[in-house]
Parts: C-alpha cells; structure tokens; sequence
C-alpha cells in the first residue's frame, strides 16, 4: 500500500468528461482505501492501529467488566463494618 499517492500529477483539464469522472472515482476509491482501519490480508482480517498522536491525545475507552468489578471492590462490605 503507497504511503503517498500525489493526485496532482494527472491534469484532467485535458481529458474528455467521460475520463474526468473515471479519474475522480478513482481518486475517491483510493482515499477510501487508504483510510480504512480494517483490511483483509490473506486469510485473517487486521484491524490497524490508530497513530500515536490519536492514541495519546484520547483517554481508553472504558471496558464494562472492568467498571462492574470496580465498582463491586469500591462498595465492598468489608467497608461498611468498622
């Protein structure tokens, strides 16, 4: 997969409608392509990784079982003894 694709190369001011619109197609499945997070090699499907910047900008994303467990040790009855 091309890291960077330069779109700018092809002029479609000299092409005919017909090759315009095959050239924008082209250009937004190419995109499309390069922003998906899911993708299929070989027989198993990956799920890539989020850059850097995105994973240590954002807090994790909080996980039902682990709350619940939390929760459970934070109301525990131990402290309701003393």
């Amino acid at each position: 997969m091309p890291k960077r694709i330069n779109f700018n190369e092809i002029d479609p001011s000299e092409y005919s409608l017909e090759i315009k619109s095959e050239i924008n197609k082209r250009k937004k499945k190419t995109l499309k392509n390069l922003k998906k997070t899911i993708v299929r090699k070989g027989p198993v499907t990956v799920s890539l990784l989020s850059s850097t910047n995105e994973s240590r900008s954002l807090a994790p994303k909080r996980e039902v079982t682990v709350m619940k467990s939390k929760d459970k040790w934070l109301k525990r009855r131990a402290l309701n003894r003393k």
